[in-house]
Protein backbone atom coordinates (compact mmCIF):
# COMPACT_ATOMS: atom_id res chain seq x y z
CA UNK A 1 0.00 0.00 0.00
CA UNK A 2 1.31 3.42 -0.97
CA UNK A 3 0.74 6.51 1.14
CA UNK A 4 0.88 10.21 0.35
CA UNK A 5 0.81 12.63 3.28
CA UNK A 6 -0.91 15.95 2.64
CA UNK A 7 -0.15 18.79 5.02
CA UNK A 8 -3.27 20.76 5.84
CA UNK A 9 -2.42 24.49 5.68
CA UNK A 10 -2.69 26.66 8.78
CA UNK A 11 -6.08 28.31 9.08
CA UNK A 12 -8.01 25.49 7.44
CA UNK A 13 -10.75 24.32 9.77
CA UNK A 14 -13.02 22.62 7.26
CA UNK A 15 -11.84 20.79 4.17
CA UNK A 16 -14.22 22.73 1.94
CA UNK A 17 -11.96 25.74 2.57
CA UNK A 18 -8.91 23.93 1.18
CA UNK A 19 -9.53 24.43 -2.53
CA UNK A 20 -6.22 22.97 -3.70
CA UNK A 21 -7.13 19.65 -2.09
CA UNK A 22 -10.06 19.16 -4.44
CA UNK A 23 -8.67 20.94 -7.49
CA UNK A 24 -5.14 19.54 -7.70
CA UNK A 25 -4.12 17.21 -4.84
CA UNK A 26 -6.75 14.47 -4.93
CA UNK A 27 -7.12 12.42 -8.13
CA UNK A 28 -10.13 11.64 -10.26
CA UNK A 29 -10.71 8.39 -12.11
CA UNK A 30 -9.20 6.31 -9.29
CA UNK A 31 -10.20 4.36 -6.22
CA UNK A 32 -8.32 5.61 -3.15
CA UNK A 33 -8.50 5.94 0.63
CA UNK A 34 -8.77 9.37 2.21
CA UNK A 35 -7.70 9.20 5.85
CA UNK A 36 -8.91 12.51 7.22
CA UNK A 37 -7.56 11.60 10.71
CA UNK A 38 -10.02 13.81 12.62
CA UNK A 39 -13.80 13.77 12.77
CA UNK A 40 -16.01 16.73 11.93
CA UNK A 41 -13.61 18.29 9.42
CA UNK A 42 -16.25 18.57 6.70
CA UNK A 43 -15.07 15.99 4.17
CA UNK A 44 -18.54 14.76 3.20
CA UNK A 45 -19.76 18.36 3.28
CA UNK A 46 -17.13 19.32 0.73
CA UNK A 47 -18.33 16.62 -1.66
CA UNK A 48 -22.00 17.48 -1.17
CA UNK A 49 -21.36 21.17 -1.76
CA UNK A 50 -19.22 20.57 -4.84
CA UNK A 51 -20.40 20.77 -8.41
CA UNK A 52 -19.71 17.07 -8.95
CA UNK A 53 -22.21 14.27 -9.31
CA UNK A 54 -21.84 12.50 -5.98
CA UNK A 55 -23.24 9.38 -4.38
CA UNK A 56 -22.65 9.39 -0.62
CA UNK A 57 -22.82 5.79 0.62
CA UNK A 58 -23.04 5.27 4.37
CA UNK A 59 -23.36 2.15 6.51
CA UNK A 60 -26.04 3.64 8.76
CA UNK A 61 -29.40 5.25 8.04
CA UNK A 62 -29.15 7.71 10.89
CA UNK A 63 -25.92 9.17 9.47
CA UNK A 64 -27.63 9.73 6.12
CA UNK A 65 -30.80 11.16 7.63
CA UNK A 66 -28.83 13.61 9.78
CA UNK A 67 -26.86 14.76 6.75
CA UNK A 68 -30.03 15.08 4.67
CA UNK A 69 -31.74 17.08 7.44
CA UNK A 70 -28.87 19.57 7.45
CA UNK A 71 -29.38 20.25 3.73
CA UNK A 72 -33.13 20.51 3.30
CA UNK A 73 -32.74 23.44 0.90
CA UNK A 74 -29.85 21.95 -1.09
CA UNK A 75 -31.72 19.46 -3.30
CA UNK A 76 -30.21 16.24 -1.99
CA UNK A 77 -31.95 12.93 -2.59
CA UNK A 78 -32.13 10.44 0.28
CA UNK A 79 -32.96 7.10 -1.30
CA UNK A 80 -35.95 5.28 0.26
CA UNK A 81 -37.02 8.38 2.21
CA UNK A 82 -40.45 9.68 1.22
CA UNK A 83 -41.12 12.22 3.94
CA UNK A 84 -41.95 9.73 6.70
CA UNK A 85 -39.03 9.46 9.14
CA UNK A 86 -40.56 6.59 11.12
CA UNK A 87 -41.13 4.50 8.03
CA UNK A 88 -37.64 5.23 6.73
CA UNK A 89 -36.10 3.77 9.87
CA UNK A 90 -38.33 0.70 10.00
CA UNK A 91 -36.40 -2.51 9.47
CA UNK A 92 -39.26 -4.30 7.72
CA UNK A 93 -38.56 -5.48 4.20
CA UNK A 94 -39.71 -3.39 1.28
CA UNK A 95 -42.08 -4.85 -1.30
CA UNK A 96 -41.49 -4.75 -5.04
CA UNK A 97 -44.05 -1.95 -5.16
CA UNK A 98 -42.05 0.03 -2.60
CA UNK A 99 -38.80 -0.43 -4.54
CA UNK A 100 -40.51 0.65 -7.75
CA UNK A 101 -41.74 3.81 -6.01
CA UNK A 102 -38.26 4.54 -4.62
CA UNK A 103 -36.68 4.05 -8.03
CA UNK A 104 -39.25 6.18 -9.83
CA UNK A 105 -38.70 9.00 -7.37
CA UNK A 106 -34.93 8.77 -7.84
CA UNK A 107 -35.37 8.68 -11.61
CA UNK A 108 -37.38 11.90 -11.54
CA UNK A 109 -34.70 13.50 -9.38
CA UNK A 110 -31.96 12.56 -11.84
CA UNK A 111 -33.97 13.62 -14.89
CA UNK A 112 -34.53 17.03 -13.28
CA UNK A 113 -30.77 17.53 -12.96
CA UNK A 114 -30.21 16.22 -9.42
CA UNK A 115 -26.55 15.51 -8.65
CA UNK A 116 -26.37 14.40 -5.01
CA UNK A 117 -27.66 11.00 -3.87
CA UNK A 118 -27.49 9.62 -0.33
CA UNK A 119 -27.81 5.86 0.13
CA UNK A 120 -26.93 2.97 2.41
CA UNK A 121 -24.36 0.46 1.21
CA UNK A 122 -26.98 -2.18 0.43
CA UNK A 123 -28.97 0.10 -1.90
CA UNK A 124 -26.12 1.10 -4.21
CA UNK A 125 -27.15 -1.57 -6.69
CA UNK A 126 -30.61 0.03 -7.00
CA UNK A 127 -28.99 3.42 -7.51
CA UNK A 128 -26.93 1.98 -10.38
CA UNK A 129 -30.04 0.50 -11.99
CA UNK A 130 -31.79 3.88 -11.97
CA UNK A 131 -28.72 5.75 -13.20
CA UNK A 132 -28.28 3.38 -16.14
CA UNK A 133 -31.99 3.42 -17.04
CA UNK A 134 -31.86 7.23 -16.90
CA UNK A 135 -29.03 7.32 -19.45
CA UNK A 136 -26.40 8.42 -16.93
CA UNK A 137 -22.73 7.56 -17.40
CA UNK A 138 -21.47 5.95 -14.19
CA UNK A 139 -17.98 7.30 -14.84
CA UNK A 140 -19.31 10.82 -14.29
CA UNK A 141 -20.32 10.00 -10.72
CA UNK A 142 -18.05 10.01 -7.68
CA UNK A 143 -18.90 7.51 -4.95
CA UNK A 144 -17.87 8.56 -1.44
CA UNK A 145 -17.87 5.55 0.88
CA UNK A 146 -18.22 7.06 4.34
CA UNK A 147 -16.88 5.11 7.34
CA UNK A 148 -15.52 2.46 5.00
CA UNK A 149 -14.07 0.45 7.91
CA UNK A 150 -17.65 -0.67 8.53
CA UNK A 151 -17.30 -2.97 5.54
CA UNK A 152 -15.00 -5.09 7.73
CA UNK A 153 -17.06 -4.81 10.90
CA UNK A 154 -20.35 -5.68 9.21
CA UNK A 155 -19.15 -8.56 7.05
CA UNK A 156 -19.37 -10.96 9.98
CA UNK A 157 -23.18 -10.84 9.88
CA UNK A 158 -23.97 -9.64 6.35
CA UNK A 159 -21.08 -10.84 4.27
CA UNK A 160 -23.10 -11.15 1.07
CA UNK A 161 -24.24 -7.52 1.27
CA UNK A 162 -20.70 -6.24 1.79
CA UNK A 163 -19.35 -8.43 -1.02
CA UNK A 164 -22.02 -7.25 -3.47
CA UNK A 165 -21.37 -3.64 -2.42
CA UNK A 166 -17.66 -4.00 -3.19
CA UNK A 167 -18.44 -5.53 -6.59
CA UNK A 168 -20.80 -2.68 -7.51
CA UNK A 169 -18.18 -0.10 -6.52
CA UNK A 170 -15.98 -1.57 -9.24
CA UNK A 171 -18.41 -0.20 -11.83
CA UNK A 172 -17.37 3.38 -10.96
CA UNK A 173 -14.06 4.96 -11.93
CA UNK A 174 -13.86 7.37 -8.96
CA UNK A 175 -14.43 5.92 -5.50
CA UNK A 176 -13.26 7.60 -2.30
CA UNK A 177 -13.01 5.39 0.78
CA UNK A 178 -13.35 7.91 3.58
CA UNK A 179 -12.59 7.46 7.25
CA UNK A 180 -11.00 9.06 10.27
CA UNK A 181 -10.35 5.62 11.77
CA UNK A 182 -9.22 3.27 8.98
CA UNK A 183 -8.05 -0.23 9.71
CA UNK A 184 -4.36 -0.88 10.14
CA UNK A 185 -2.62 -0.75 6.80
CA UNK A 186 -1.19 -4.22 7.37
CA UNK A 187 -4.73 -5.60 7.32
CA UNK A 188 -5.71 -3.59 4.27
CA UNK A 189 -2.67 -4.87 2.42
CA UNK A 190 -3.99 -8.41 2.81
CA UNK A 191 -7.19 -7.68 0.90
CA UNK A 192 -7.56 -7.67 -2.85
CA UNK A 193 -9.87 -4.69 -2.76
CA UNK A 194 -7.72 -2.33 -0.71
CA UNK A 195 -4.19 -3.70 -0.94
CA UNK A 196 -3.20 -1.76 -4.05
CA UNK A 197 -4.99 1.49 -3.27
CA UNK A 198 -3.27 4.80 -2.68
CA UNK A 199 -3.81 6.28 0.78
CA UNK A 200 -4.02 10.04 1.12
CA UNK A 201 -3.45 10.90 4.76
CA UNK A 202 -4.11 14.38 6.08
CA UNK A 203 -1.60 15.85 8.51
CA UNK A 204 -3.29 18.62 10.49
CA UNK A 205 -1.62 21.53 12.30
CA UNK A 206 -1.16 20.93 16.03
CA UNK A 207 -3.85 23.42 16.98
CA UNK A 208 -6.43 21.32 15.13
CA UNK A 209 -5.54 18.01 16.80
CA UNK A 210 -4.98 19.12 20.39
CA UNK A 211 -7.08 20.53 23.21
CA UNK A 212 -6.01 21.92 26.60
CA UNK A 213 -5.86 19.28 29.32
CA UNK A 214 -8.30 19.65 32.18
CA UNK A 215 -6.83 21.50 35.16
CA UNK A 216 -3.31 21.72 33.79
CA UNK A 217 -1.20 22.96 30.93
CA UNK A 218 -1.02 19.50 29.42
CA UNK A 219 -2.18 18.96 25.90
CA UNK A 220 -4.31 15.98 25.00
CA UNK A 221 -4.66 14.71 21.48
CA UNK A 222 -8.10 14.24 20.00
CA UNK A 223 -8.47 10.87 18.37
CA UNK A 224 -11.40 8.98 16.92
CA UNK A 225 -11.19 5.48 18.32
CA UNK A 226 -11.10 2.65 15.72
CA UNK A 227 -14.24 0.85 16.79
CA UNK A 228 -17.06 -0.57 14.72
CA UNK A 229 -20.08 1.76 14.62
CA UNK A 230 -23.34 0.38 15.90
CA UNK A 231 -27.02 1.08 15.52
CA UNK A 232 -28.67 2.26 12.46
Amino acid sequence: MHKITLNVPEGIRYLSDWHDLWNTLLPEGQHYILNKRICGCGATEAYLRSGRKVILASPRKHLLYNKYSQHLSDNLHLYRYQGDKKRYFENTGNTEKDILAFNNELGRYIQSGGRKILTTYDSLGKIVEVLVSSGECLQEWTVVVDEFQSMFCDCQYKATTEYEFSMILGMFSTVVYLSATPFLESYLDMTGQFGGLMVYELLWPANMTQIPGSGSDQVQKIRCQPVCPTGG
